[in-house]
């Protein structure tokens, strides 16, 4: 069942998170820069915020815990940070311990 909470989640630059937006749009899902928060930290610059994105994308990881058996994550390799990323430290960390299914979708 599709809830419209769904979350989707992206690592390595403009790319990955634009086609996890785009996937989010037309799936009903959500990334962290679709919600209030994210917009409001996305104005303020990545590297002004760097703690509270994190705090962030814990707190929107977690959300899905118990709301979703699968999360989709799209990854641009050519900056994608590996064990420094986000995604990789923190979100994919909370999914794993919630036993959902994770979807990777590299993006060229």
């Amino acid at each position: 069942m599709l809830l419209r909470s769904e979350r989707v989640f992206w690592s390595g630059g403009g790319e990955a998170e634009l086609a996890a937006r785009t996937f989010a749009e037309k799936t009903g899902r959500t990334t962290l820069e679709m919600t209030v928060q994210g917009q409001l930290l996305k104005s303020m610059g990545r590297e002004a915020t760097r703690k509270m994105w994190k705090k962030a994308s814990k707190k929107f990881a977690k959300s899905a815990v118990g709301k979703q058996s699968e999360a989709h994550v799209f990854i641009y390799e050519a900056y994608f940070r590996g064990k420094k990323s986000v995604w990789i430290s923190i979100e994919r960390k909370v999914l794993k311990k919630s036993n959902i299914n994770i979807i990777t979708h590299f993006v060229s």
